[in-house]
């Protein structure tokens, strides 16, 4: 079976499964201007994304942009005003190693993570189109050499490398990518303009089952680019992520603290000092926490109910906010079709 690729007007009718691990990419062309209308959008459709990808951010400085339930990580602009990669990543996932500008001639973020009791690399990346494609190019395929060959890898971003062209350029991008064994999960047109359609936000993955993963090229409206989502069908092993995952569920937790006290007393703490991150070091420690409460816990479930995402993620988003939105994006979608218009 191969990888299901999309593309859709919205994901709203898009049935998802909410162990998936998910991953929403958007090149924002600056994160100041158009901040306010990515966080309108996502409190629009009943999805809630795992990872949060931001490209070309046009971000120089550490500024406090956050998301409700979310972690923020940046990989400033240094190369020229226009880049820069900002990623939000849930509570509940739990981050083993961040790692920031490691391929050569483009703005990177890396994140190792574990999900399911899989390890995880994901990398977002921006590489600006007035930089030489040759250094970017010999700098991934030296980062690509240097990783495990069974990391399970995720390469998401906006690359300014238009895969539905022939050239060389972006044969030699490919042939990279295909050499190390990496899918493309995304192949329709994510930037439209008067003249043009270019793919050049990419999704490429390896070693991840491809009859699990569906991608989707979403038509939004933020930018001049479309939006990318791609989800991986996890079947549970363990309930480390229980406490969020079942929001939509009624049920009673009961926690055994003779055990707790047990299992937290027993455990070898120094363990977990093996990084000078002070960030991830509570990520590990928050995540032993709450390995350690769930095995110390019994949870019954009593009813289901129908997803619905019941939060706002920012409070001043206002249902009538959302309608015009929504007005606006079937707008902009007449336009799309009818471009005279």
């Amino acid at each position: 079976m191969s990888l299901i690729r999309y593309l859709t007007d919205n994901l709203t009718d898009i049935v998802f499964n909410t162990n998936d691990l998910s991953i929403f990419h958007c090149n924002i062309r600056s994160i100041n201007l158009h901040f306010n209308e990515l966080l309108v959008y996502l409190n629009s459709i009943p999805q809630t994304f795992d990872f949060i990808i931001l490209t070309e951010t046009w971000l120089s400085v550490d500024l406090n942009f956050n998301i409700n339930g979310y972690k923020t990580y940046h990989s400033l602009g240094f190369l020229n005003k226009s880049d820069g990669v900002t990623i939000f990543i849930r509570n509940n996932v739990f981050i083993m190693d961040l790692s920031t500008n490691i391929i050569t001639d483009c703005n990177s973020i890396e994140i190792n993570f574990k999900y399911n009791l899989h390890n995880y690399k994901i990398i977002g990346i921006y590489r600006s189109p007035s930089l030489v494609i040759n250094n970017f190019l010999m700098g991934i395929d030296s980062y690509l050499s240097n990783i495990s060959v069974n990391d399970k890898v995720i390469i998401c971003g906006d690359m300014n490398i238009n895969i539905l062209e022939n050239s060389s350029d972006v044969s030699n991008y490919l042939n990279i990518l295909g050499s190390y064994n990496f899918i493309s999960c995304i192949d329709s047109y994510t930037r439209v303009t008067d003249s043009t359609m270019s793919c050049i936000d990419h999704i490429f993955i390896r070693n991840i089952d491809i009859s699990k993963a569906n991608s989707f090229v979403i038509k939004t409206d933020i930018t001049d680019h479309f939006s990318l989502a791609f989800f991986i069908k996890e079947d549970f092993i363990d309930n480390l992520k229980d406490n969020v995952r079942h929001d939509n569920f009624n049920k009673k937790n009961i926690i055994n603290f003779n055990t707790l006290n047990i299992l937290i007393s027993s455990f070898d703490w120094h363990s977990l000092l093996i990084n000078n991150d002070v960030d991830i070091l509570v990520d590990k420690f928050n995540y032993k926490i709450n390995e350690l409460i769930n095995s110390a816990t019994k949870v019954t479930i009593i009813s289901n109910s129908k997803l619905k995402k019941t939060h706002k993620i920012k409070i001043w988003i206002t249902n009538g906010l959302l309608i015009s939105i929504k007005n606006r994006q079937k707008l902009y979608k007449k336009k799309l079709n009818s471009p005279s218009i």
